[in-house]
């Protein structure tokens, strides 16, 4: 069915951590065209810093993101790669490429798995940004992502290894 995902960049949902070192995996779990509502990224908006948040009062729509972008920013934004990917293929972003998915006009599918990913050292500084956690779990303020002792760490699994080493290591 029809649904869209407004234009956004992902650390505007992880500004509660710190230092910025994340990475954004979409994978495909359907082939994903044009027509059923691709990933669309506006070529060098990483290099945009992040952007202030869109106004409360503003419509909810695909590109309400505009209200805060600068006059140069449209232009880019006019500007807008569609991604189209196969299933089990996948697109990774920076976290503050601007991106979103339009709707999807046709009878099939549209699924996505989504992984996050931190580079060690990243650790949180929710009481810098208490209003942006969300339904993210927390982690007490200075303390990283997956090594903090609390029992939200399994949230935030850990990357390690080495060639031949362990791969995905849950948090004890």
């Amino acid at each position: 069915g029809a649904s869209w995902f407004g234009f956004h960049q992902d650390f505007s949902y992880w500004s509660w951590t710190a230092p910025m070192a994340h990475l954004t995996c979409w994978v495909a779990l359907d082939d994903v065209s044009a027509a059923n509502g691709c990933l669309q990224y506006v070529p060098g908006s990483h290099r945009w810093g992040l952007l202030p948040p869109v106004p409360a009062d503003a419509s909810p729509t695909l590109d309400a993101v505009n209200a805060v972008l600068t006059p140069e920013q449209r232009s880019a934004f006019g500007r807008t790669e569609r991604v189209e990917v196969r299933k089990g293929f996948g697109s990774f972003h920076h976290p503050l490429m601007l991106h979103g998915s339009d709707s999807n006009a046709t009878d099939r599918p549209r699924r996505a798995a989504v992984l996050n990913v931190v580079r060690e050292g990243v650790t949180s500084n929710f009481g810098m940004h208490p209003a942006t956690l969300g339904s993210f779990p927390f982690i007490p303020q200075g303390e990283p992502l997956g090594r903090s002792g609390h029992a939200n760490d399994r949230m935030y699994p850990l990357l390690l290894g080495s060639p031949g080493g362990p791969g995905i290591v849950a948090p004890e």
